[in-house]
């Protein structure tokens, strides 16, 4: 059964939400930008993180199932995923160890 991180956490500020998916080692999906600054310019830990960038609940879908498909490790790496119509954009962070 897939869960939704929100579910129980309506309170948690986005940080606490990207520290919590790491940590149970989730891959964290959302339409929200925001989550890139948190990792960029921040540089907070994070695991998978999956942006869907402007589709239909049909696109989305579709997009993932690709994801899921054809790039199944990325999800349980260090990365940073867009998925817009026309694309799915890998980022793969580097360690700071």
């Amino acid at each position: 059964m897939m869960s939704c991180l929100r579910e129980g956490y309506s309170t948690a500020s986005d940080e606490e939400l990207l520290e919590l998916a790491r940590r149970e080692e989730r891959a964290f999906i959302t339409k929200d930008k925001d989550f890139g600054e948190l990792v960029f310019l921040r540089h907070r830990p994070h695991g998978c993180i999956v942006r869907l960038v402007d589709l239909s609940v049909d696109q989305e879908a579709e997009a993932m199932t690709s994801l899921i498909l054809n790039h199944p490790d990325s999800l349980h790496e260090e990365t940073i995923i867009v998925v817009s119509s026309d694309h799915i954009r890998i980022r793969r962070s580097r360690s700071t160890d």
